[in-house]
């Protein structure tokens, strides 16, 4: 889904990626992430974490998540990705 909406963006644009599968982990999303970011036109500007209110405070936490989100903080994780346009000649 990246790639078909990468062309849309312009130049120094912002892409907001974000995977909500509770079963991929964070490591797996990055790897992803990180093979799209390879060819130079894409990279990675921010990580976002979830707010506190949304996944939970640790003393209202009952349960673990079933995947670990790390770098993430919750199963919803959100990329910033900073696009790079190829320029012509």
């Amino acid at each position: 889904m990246i790639n078909k909406v990468r062309p849309l963006i312009n130049d120094g644009g912002y892409l907001v990626a974000v995977n909500n599968a509770l079963f991929v982990s964070g490591a797996d999303y990055m790897r992803t992430l990180e093979d799209l970011c390879a060819d130079g036109y894409l990279s990675i500007a921010e990580l976002i974490p979830v707010p506190l209110d949304s996944t939970g405070y640790p003393r209202t936490v009952v349960r673990t998540l079933p995947i670990d989100p790390t770098p993430f903080n919750h199963s919803t994780k959100i990329a910033v990705l900073r696009v790079r346009r190829k320029t012509g000649s």
